[in-house]
């Protein structure tokens, strides 16, 4: 499948959406090589933005990997980053994306991973506290986006999503307990008292809610926001995973990171349904 001749394995864009979707996250790393500017406008779900000029310092702070994928606008820039961290040994297979980002025609993000709504957390049990508030905010759209599919086929698979999201923030809590000295009140109680105002994404609760009832949102629309979310939560938990010292703390990250991955494939089938229907 891969030319594994060379130091670093040169990758095309359906060879490396072919290893993203098997392999666990754990696994493998997604790094952007380009300028932040660049990154902002565009980038991979869950890419680390590592510009090439730290790569090539060796400033770049890089987690080891089973797999390590290299990638800029064309392969070129990349291509540099790859064999610059090549040499290091922890990073596992080594691989540059050919075309780059030009020749990938999955989804891309725009805007930087929401992780300044943690940048205010001064430790662990409040990171914690604060990642279970935005699940809240989560399960809060889903149950909202509800209203928008009873009766349909999709109703059932919405109703899934929404009832993930407490999975989500039980999980955290699971982590939560083991930090918190004093421990934290039971799970019901204080996932209950959550307010929920904030999305992963990092947009209000209340700006969206007030579309939703403006009765203007078609279907299609709503699962486009949907999609939107679980594809920004996906990168926002990749990134929080890149950043976490604590193993047990950057696996939580990564499973919660899958799962969102998961359900993102759930709402685009949702999208295929509604244009067949």
């Amino acid at each position: 499948m891969f030319n594994q001749a060379q130091r670093v394995t040169h990758i095309t864009a359906d060879q490396l959406q072919q290893l993203i979707s098997s392999h666990p996250e754990d696994e493998f790393v997604v790094v952007d090589v380009r300028e932040p500017e660049e990154y902002g406008v565009e980038h991979l779900p869950g890419a680390l933005l590592v510009p090439l000029m730290e790569l090539l310092a060796g400033s770049a702070r890089l987690k080891p990997a089973t797999h390590t994928i290299f990638y800029c606008r064309s392969g070129n820039r990349s291509m540099h980053g790859a064999q610059a961290a090549s040499g290091r040994g922890d990073l596992g297979q080594v691989y540059n994306l050919i075309g780059g980002i030009m020749a990938w025609r999955g989804e891309t993000l725009p805007d930087f991973p929401n992780v300044k709504v943690f940048e205010d957390t001064e430790d662990l049990p409040a990171l914690l506290m604060r990642a279970i508030d935005l699940e809240k905010g989560a399960e809060r759209l889903y149950g909202a986006l509800l209203d928008h599919f009873k009766g349909s086929s999709l109703e059932e698979p919405i109703r899934r999503l929404e009832e993930a999201e407490e999975g989500h923030a039980r999980a955290l809590y699971s982590m939560l307990k083991k930090v918190s000295d004093p421990a934290p009140p039971p799970f019901e109680e204080l996932y209950e008292g959550m307010q929920g105002l904030t999305l992963e994404s990092g947009e209000p609760l209340v700006k969206l809610s007030a579309w939703l009832a403006s009765g203007t949102a078609d279907r299609a629309s709503v699962l486009e926001v949907a999609l939107d979310l679980e594809l920004k939560a996906y990168d926002l938990y990749r990134n929080l995973a890149n950043r976490a010292e604590d193993p047990e703390m950057k696996a939580t990250f990564l499973e919660i990171a899958a799962t969102e991955q998961r359900h993102a494939r759930t709402v685009t089938r949702g999208l295929g349904q509604l244009a067949q229907a």
